[in-house]
């Protein structure tokens, strides 16, 4: 388990368009994971060497673990692929290891009806828009 991972496990506001909060304390954290130092502020830009460290980092969570111990999993999924779209656009670092995690978790049927594998023949990142249609056909794996 990595320490992203491990940060997953806890309880955090993960709606991208929160006026409330902002995701502030997801955001802060995760950020801090990735490496920043000194003070975070979730409304500015990740820096771009954070962003290259989160990527990687989430490449490497076992989503299939994280999903039967947090159900908010695939929100905070979603923050961090928003707040890293910049990097994961131009250099592609974790689509291809979440397009197969996410694959890898569909109900039989949904996997060829995801259009996942596009991700990665295409070499699109996935984003955080993505992730609707991720969850629709999860169905009760995002909700455990």
């Amino acid at each position: 388990m990595n320490e992203l991972e491990e940060f997953w496990g806890g309880t955090y506001c993960w709606k991208i368009g929160c006026s409330t909060c902002g995701c502030r304390e997801l955001r802060e954290g995760m950020r801090r994971i990735g490496g920043e130092t000194g003070y975070v502020d979730p409304r500015t830009s990740t820096p771009v060497s954070v962003q290259r460290s989160l990527l990687r980092m989430a490449s490497w969570v076992d989503y299939r673990s994280l999903s039967a111990e947090q159900s908010d999993w695939l929100g905070y999924l979603g923050v961090l692929l928003f707040d890293c779209e910049s990097v994961e656009r131009q250099e592609h670092i974790a689509t291809p290891a979440l397009v197969s995690s996410l694959l890898e978790m569909m109900p039989a049927g949904s996997r060829e009806i995801s259009g996942l594998e596009l991700f990665i023949e295409l070499r699109k990142p996935l984003t955080w828009w993505d992730l609707g249609r991720v969850e629709t056909l999860l169905g009760p794996v995002v909700h455990n």
